[in-house]
């Protein structure tokens, strides 16, 4: 059951990633400002340093759960808002917020443009404790549990 479950999640990963990677398309304008949407792949590829969330020490999920959140960056790579569009817990969705206002991102280059996209995280228990992995470590692991060919 847990192998399935893994598998499962496995898949979901890999789509997301997929999914997430793809841009947008043009940018939105508003209030004189270009937003443009970049996917998961190109957004964690602009991270420097990234900060694990602070997960209650009473959380552990049976199985993985998810939570997504919002980010957008001005041209520098400044963090300018957050939001938390999926999360199991409003305890895990507040250490997610306090954990990405410590991330740092590389710049986009000059301009006045934004930049909006997604990170996804998958909260995951091993013994006694729980960790947050993207969905590439995600995938990692679940790809050591699948059965060999």
């Amino acid at each position: 059951m847990l192998l399935i479950r893994l598998k499962s999640y496995c898949w979901s990963a890999a789509v997301a990633l997929v999914a997430a990677s793809l841009a947008f398309g043009e940018p939105e304008v508003a209030g004189g400002t270009e937003r443009y949407r970049i996917g998961e792949q190109a957004l964690r590829s602009q991270v420097l340093k990234a900060v694990p969330p602070a997960i209650p020490a009473n959380y552990r999920p049976r199985s993985p759960t998810l939570a997504v959140a919002e980010v957008e960056l001005s041209s520098d790579g400044t963090l300018v808002a957050v939001e938390i569009l999926e999360a199991p817990s409003t305890a895990l969705a507040h250490a997610l917020i306090d954990a990405l206002k410590s991330w740092k991102f590389s710049s986009f280059g000059g301009g006045r443009a934004r930049y909006v996209g997604r990170l996804t995280f998958y909260f995951v228990s091993s013994g006694r404790s729980t960790r947050a992995l993207s969905p590439a470590e995600m995938q990692e692991t679940a790809l050591k549990f699948a059965p060999p060919d």
